[in-house]
């Protein structure tokens, strides 16, 4: 039974790897979304075609809330600058005079960045969103300096 979970573990790892290029780092953030300041952290590792970052952050500001988690492809357009598209999740709550209300949904995300060898600046914009309220075309645009 060991050798068989050993196996499945060497097979599923080189499927979901790219070429021998190990640029993988896990980072944390400082940003905005739209004017609410965040905080998160998150993995990225390049291969040699490109390569993913999944990220997770929370927002406050007084009376709003979020939770966010997102996925996304990138892709390398010279050494340093990069795009990449994905989708993620959100839940949001609210709080306004004495009233509380909950929302929460999916959002494509389009990505710009610009990455150093230790950190990394980015512009995300997600449009639209889908909620419990319906779809939002409000876009969300967020910045965030990785470290």
């Amino acid at each position: 039974m060991k050798k068989l979970i050993l196996a499945l573990i060497v097979i599923t790892s080189s499927v979901y790897s790219f070429e021998k290029k190990d640029d993988s780092f896990t980072y944390s953030t400082l940003g905005t979304d739209l004017i609410v300041p965040s905080i998160g952290m998150g993995i990225r590792k390049w291969g040699i075609d490109g390569g993913y970052d999944l990220n997770g952050s929370f927002s406050s500001l007084i009376f709003i809330n979020r939770l966010a988690a997102s996925a996304s492809y990138l892709k390398k357009f010279n050494d340093n600058n990069y795009i990449g598209i994905g989708g993620g999740a959100f839940l949001a709550l609210f709080s306004y005079d004495n009233q509380k209300y909950l929302n929460g949904g999916v959002f494509p995300s389009l990505k710009f960045g610009k990455e150093s060898e230790n950190s990394f600046h980015e512009i995300s914009i997600a449009i639209p969103q889908i909620s419990n309220h319906g779809i939002m075309f409000l876009p969300l645009i967020s910045y965030r300096y990785g470290f």
